[in-house]
Formats: structure tokens, sequence, C-alpha cells
């Protein structure tokens, strides 16, 4: 059985896109879940990351039917990046609770 590097690390740049369908730039909604999703976590992980994120979450729900498409790639690559935050202990719903916890 072969795993796809895209599984093994889903967040990691590093990994390269090539992993990720040509197809997906071109999808309306993998370019609405970068717009949106950047801006939620803009200050908290890089642009080029969350676009990493959504393009991978995109691929790996290809099977996923076309009308369920944009909300299920919008909250895989949120989930993905939350957790991503929380390794970082940084998230933009819990960054202020955790902030004026430390103090």
């Amino acid at each position: 059985m072969t795993v796809h590097a895209s599984l093994l690390h889903p967040y990691d740049p590093s990994v390269g896109d090539s992993s990720v369908r040509d197809s997906s730039v071109r999808d309306s909604s993998v370019r609405d879940a970068v717009d949106r999703l950047t801006v939620e976590f803009a200050g908290h992980l890089p642009a080029s990351l969350v676009e990493h994120v959504v393009r991978g979450s995109r691929d790996d729900l290809d099977s996923v039917p076309t009308l369920a498409l944009p909300e299920m790639v919008e909250r895989l690559a949120r989930q993905r990046l939350i957790e991503r935050g929380d390794q970082a202990e940084i998230h933009p719903a819990t960054a202020p609770q955790r902030l004026a916890a430390r103090s």
C-alpha cells in the first residue's frame, strides 16, 4: 500500500505542490476557501501555508460530490490549520484567551 506524501505531511509546504492536481488551481472552492482562510488566519499562519493546506485538502476530497465540495474543502482545511496553529499554540479564535491566561 502506497501512502500519498500529502497524507503523511498535510501541513508541510516543503513536501511540495506536485501532489496537488492542476485543476485545483482553477477550482472556485479552492480560491474562495484560500481567500476566506487567509483572512481568518492572518497574523497567525502565513498565506502560503494556508494556500498549501487548502489545495491539499481539495486534492484529498477528490471523491466528494461537487455540490458539497466548497464546504468540505473549507472545513477540512480550517481543521488542519487549527491543528497546525495548536501545535504552535496559536489560533485566531483562541489566541486572545491564551495570551490573557499567560499574563
